[in-house]
């Protein structure tokens, strides 16, 4: 019983908040975006626009002795504007820009012809389309798809660059959610 009372009395709460969660008014929000860039925070720049920045980073070992390691570190910053609000719901489109580094370190003989270290850099610019649900005015959760331009370059011997145009957010799309902030 006083299991269910708790459950009631914290969707009551949350519930109530509900009203003006939609806007990005005064907030700023820390969230789990992609596999790609996990850790992100997000700041509100009035009622209907908002500027998304992440970061993600992984280090792996292959476990063979004189083997590298391979080493990842990427940012990302967008820019969504609403296109559509309701009290606690946005349809909104979402410009964004990305940079991503992977490298190979740890190995002699994982090196170019001028001993560097090889890497391939991404760097990607796109839009999409995105839906935020806020259940409560601290939580919001989300859905985005879209499309994005793609440049990779490695330093690696006989590397060549290649750029693409195509869907972005994989089959499905990207979700995430965020913990809001302030407001007003």
């Amino acid at each position: 019983m006083k299991k269910i009372l708790v459950a009631v009395a914290l969707v009551s709460a949350l519930a109530a908040t509900a009203a003006s969660a939609a806007s990005y008014e005064g907030k700023w929000g820390v969230s789990l975006a992609n596999s790609s860039f996990p850790v992100g925070v997000t700041f509100g720049l009035g009622k209907t626009a908002a500027v998304d920045l992440g970061v993600g980073f992984s280090s792996s070992k292959s476990g063979v002795e004189g083997a590298s390691s391979l080493s990842n570190f990427g940012v990302e910053a967008g820019v969504r504007g609403a296109l559509m609000q309701t009290e606690n719901a946005n349809l909104f489109v979402r410009g964004f820009g990305s940079y991503y580094s992977a490298a190979n370190y740890g190995s002699s003989f994982v090196r170019n012809a001028t001993g560097d270290t090889p890497k391939l850099n991404t760097m990607k610019f796109g839009a999409q389309l995105g839906f935020e649900w806020w259940p409560a005015s601290i939580v919001s959760v989300y859905a985005r798809h879209g499309i994005a331009y793609t440049s990779q370059k490695s330093n690696a011997d006989g590397a060549v660059a290649a750029t693409s145009f195509g869907l972005e957010g994989e089959t499905l799309g990207q979700a995430g959610f965020c913990l809001w902030f302030g407001g007003k």
